[in-house]
C-alpha cells in the first residue's frame, strides 16, 4: 500500500517511470516468460488503479552464472530505455534495494537512491547518493 502511494506521488513528477528488473527465475526455468508477462501486467494494473504510472518494464532473464549485457548491473536495459524514451541519464534517478541497482546508476552517471533491504547485505564499493528506509521517502528527495 505504501509503495502504491509512493508510485502515485512519484508519477506526479515530470519523469518517465521505468522498471528495470533482473528475472533469473525464467532463466532457471522456475517460471515461464508468459507467467512473467502476466505478473508484470498485474503490477502495471495495480499501479494504474492507485493513480500511479509506469511507462515501461524492462527485464532480463539471464542468470548470474551466464549474465547478458542487459543483466544489472550491466547497462543494457538503461541504454535501451534511453533510446526508447530519449532520456537524459544525467537528469535521471535509479531507485533500488540492491547494490546492483546502485552500481547500474553509477555506471550510467545517474543519481541513485538505495532503499535499505534487510534481506541483502549491501556489498559494493559504489555508494548511493541517498539512502532511505522506504519508497515513499524517495519522493521528497526527487521532488527537491
Amino acid at each position: 500500500k505504501d509503495n502504491l502511494e509512493a508510485l502515485r506521488k512519484l508519477s506526479s513528477l515530470d519523469f518517465i517511470n521505468i522498471i528495470i528488473s533482473n528475472q533469473s527465475g525464467v532463466g532457471h526455468k522456475y517460471f515461464s516468460i508468459s507467467k512473467l508477462n502476466e505478473i508484470n501486467n498485474e503490477i502495471l494494473l495495480r499501479i494504474e488503479k492507485s493513480g500511479g504510472r509506469i511507462n515501461k518494464i524492462y527485464f532480463d532473464t539471464s542468470t548470474n552464472d551466464n549474465p547478458s549485457k542487459n543483466r544489472k548491473p550491466n547497462i543494457g536495459m538503461i541504454l535501451n530505455a534511453r533510446k526508447d524514451f530519449d532520456i537524459s541519464l544525467k537528469k535521471s534517478w535509479v531507485i533500488g534495494d540492491k547494490h546492483t541497482d546502485i552500481e547500474l546508476g553509477k555506471k550510467c552517471n545517474m543519481k541513485t537512491i538505495y532503499i535499505k533491504n534487510k534481506k541483502y547485505k549491501y556489498r559494493s564499493p559504489f555508494k548511493p547518493d541517498f539512502t532511505v528506509s522506504n519508497l515513499l521517502e524517495t519522493y521528497d528527495i526527487i521532488k527537491n
